[in-house]
């Protein structure tokens, strides 16, 4: 990280962020019934939660493989612009 411009005072940040997000993304999965695991919120009601459902359809990712890795890209960019 040193290397590529990153200070050092958010390497802890970046690290134990990282190791959160992947512990979090790998044990939502786990429970997750295998024929619904690569969906994103495949529980929605569309009736009940309108905007969540609107979002859901508008994400472009598509995949929660896509969705993990622009959040991870996300989160990187955030730590290293603070």
């Amino acid at each position: 990280m040193r290397d590529a411009g990153v200070p050092e005072e958010v390497h802890v940040l970046i690290l134990d962020g990282l190791e959160n997000l992947t512990l979090g993304a790998a044990l939502t999965q786990a429970v997750k019934p295998a024929d619904i695991r690569n969906r994103i919120s495949p529980h929605v009601d569309a009736e009940k939660e309108r905007a969540l459902a609107s979002a859901v359809k508008a994400n472009e990712w598509r995949t929660g493989e896509k969705l993990f890795a622009e959040s991870i890209r996300s989160f990187l960019r955030g730590a290293v612009q603070r």
